[in-house]
């Protein structure tokens, strides 16, 4: 399993895309699965936000993950925020969703953003074990919501600058 740029996979939009409209229909009333697709492009980026992270299985795009600058309606003044956690059904209960947002942690900390926050309608308890804070409880669409902050330097998955990306020479 690799976790990529979508930027690196641009023909893969399409179907980030149709995850999203799949996910969120209610964000894309008009013209659905064109603007959900144009969407995706716009998040194609590399250094800078927004930007999405796609799992890949053997070549196959099994999930993704989005850095964007906002999320929430009514929460303008949070910024930025890990969103759009979508994992293929049949791989799902393998770790992969969080694996993703250990992705984004780790994208965000390269990009020096210090805190991340997220929005979930339910699950809130699966990101408090995993180390994020509720910051406050809120009505979104006619429904509760629960937003947490990850501070990302303690979140982020530790690596050394030899393992985000430069080659290592295998012992001979």
């Amino acid at each position: 399993m690799k976790i990529e740029l979508l930027a690196d996979h641009p023909q893969l939009a399409e179907q980030v895309g149709r995850w999203h409209l799949k996910a969120w229909p209610e964000e894309y009333p008009k013209h659905g699965l064109s603007i959900a697709v144009d969407d995706a492009r716009q998040t194609s980026r590399r250094n800078s936000l927004p930007l999405s992270l796609i799992a890949l299985e053997n070549g196959l795009a099994v999930g993704t993950i989005s850095l964007v600058e906002k999320d929430l309606r009514g929460r303008e003044n949070l910024s930025p925020w890990l969103t759009s956690l979508y994992v293929e059904p049949k791989f799902r209960f393998r770790g992969l969703a969080r694996r993703l947002v250990e992705a984004g942690l780790d994208h965000a900390s390269r990009l020096h953003i210090s805190a991340l926050y997220l929005w979930v309608v339910k699950n809130a308890r699966v990101y408090e074990r995993w180390g994020w804070r509720l910051v406050e409880h809120a009505h979104f669409a006619g429904q509760q919501v629960w937003i947490l902050k990850g501070d990302v330097e303690r979140l982020a998955p530790r690596q050394t600058t030899q393992q985000r990306g430069r080659k290592t020479r295998k012992p001979d």
